[in-house]
């Protein structure tokens, strides 16, 4: 007289586990898809700040962890170095604007061995849909303008928004966002003409704020 229950029981025991097992193999797959999405979303956004050509390394495996206030204040900071077999080439250090319009923007500074910046990208922002968040190459080439330039390129006191009596235009209606990422950048080059000859070697001691 129970056997039909009993059946019935057994039967949705096993389509619960299969339907679990099932679950559980695609959030793995769907990890595993999202770790290969960042993976490859790192790689790009390194290419496009460090010189094309010049390395035969793998960057984003070649690293080093400073504690570097200036450029995050709460957490390490993962500077990735391109090389030409042991030749230095350029590092990529992102840097935080915790002053933005609507949030911290994070972005990423390529630089070579001398100082001269050799790309910038963003790397996180929340800024306003058609103003602010056409700090994105994807939205505007107002990042573009600093490829080239240095700490002493120009002078520190020109480093600041042309209505600040600076050499740089702010993007148009995003005159916070352009000036936090305008101070972002020049603090990665301080911290680059005061700490560049140690970033190819160990991880040295905390940098100042």
């Amino acid at each position: 007289m129970t056997s039909g229950p009993v059946k019935a029981i057994a039967t949705l025991t096993l389509l619960a586990a299969a339907i679990a097992a099932g679950l559980a193999g695609l959030n793995e797959l769907t990890a595993e898809r999202i770790a290969v999405n960042i993976a490859e979303s790192q790689a790009q956004t390194l290419r496009e700040v460090l010189p094309a050509g010049r390395y035969n390394n793998v960057p984003a495996m070649d690293i080093q962890q400073r504690d570097a206030p200036r450029l995050a204040p709460d957490e390490p900071t993962t500077i990735y170095r391109a090389r030409r077999g042991s030749q230095p080439i350029a590092t990529a250090i992102p840097v935080d604007a915790p002053d933005g319009y609507v949030s911290n923007i994070r972005l990423l500074v390529g630089l070579d061995t001398s100082g001269v910046i050799t790309g910038v990208r963003v790397l996180e922002h929340n800024e306003t849909p058609g103003l602010g968040d056409r700090i994105d190459t994807a939205k505007s080439d107002w990042l573009l303008q600093f490829s080239g330039l240095s700490a002493s390129n120009p002078e520190p006191a020109a480093w600041a928004l042309s209505n600040e009596s600076g050499e740089f235009d702010q993007i148009t209606g995003a005159t916070i966002t352009s000036r936090a990422a305008l101070r972002a950048i020049r603090r990665v080059l301080d911290f680059h003409a005061e700490q560049g000859s140690t970033l190819f070697g160990a991880t040295p001691a905390a940098d100042s704020p």
